[in-house]
């Protein structure tokens, strides 16, 4: 399963180490306004990016 996540303050960044470990998560695609947010969860998790949060919806997720 492809999942999306909108916003990576300190819940956002909680919550894509969390959905990044479930089983069945194949990919996770993260996105936030601010792109020091996007830089520090990219440095630490191995997850998608994407510039706005319409290019999230177009980037095929099945849950956001």
């Amino acid at each position: 399963m492809r999942l999306g996540l909108i916003g990576l303050g300190r819940i956002g960044a909680f919550h894509a180490e969390t959905l990044i470990g479930l089983p069945g998560v194949e990919s996770l695609v993260v996105t936030d306004p601010l792109p020091a947010a996007v830089d520090r969860v990219t440095a630490m998790f191995d997850v998608d990016t994407a510039g706005t949060t319409d290019d999230l919806l177009r980037a095929g997720v099945d849950v956001l």
